[in-house]
């Protein structure tokens, strides 16, 4: 997952696998499908943000701003799944203006075309 976090300027990444088992302790936004060795097809990875309801370990819990991320890049990930390129890239626009540093939003403005 190191190229991942690369590529998608993060430093966190965890497979959908993990999201699958632990996703509701999980504060998590989608990032994209990427080729793994020894793997058939793609997989969707996403950025750990934070991990909900951990009362002994409370720096683990994300803030206001990476739970509204969190809900921005996914409801941008759902939009270009379901309604198509254009949609999807108004929704990273979203993404982009609320994180104007975020890599991911910028990558997937560039690809979404």
């Amino acid at each position: 997952m190191k190229t991942a976090n690369k590529t998608f300027g993060t430093s966190l990444c965890i497979s959908q696998g993990v999201v699958r088992e632990a996703g509701h302790c999980l504060c998590v936004r989608p990032l994209d499908q990427v080729s793994v060795k020894n793997r058939q097809s793609a997989i969707l990875v996403y950025e750990l943000l934070g991990v909900f309801e951990q009362a002994d370990v409370s720096e683990l819990a994300p803030s206001a701003a990476a739970i509204q991320l969190s809900q921005l890049t996914a409801n941008a990930w759902r939009t270009r799944e379901k309604e198509g390129l254009a949609q999807g890239r108004a929704r990273y626009g979203e993404v982009l203006r609320f994180k104007p540093t975020g890599r991911l939003a910028s990558r997937m403005l560039q690809v979404l075309v």
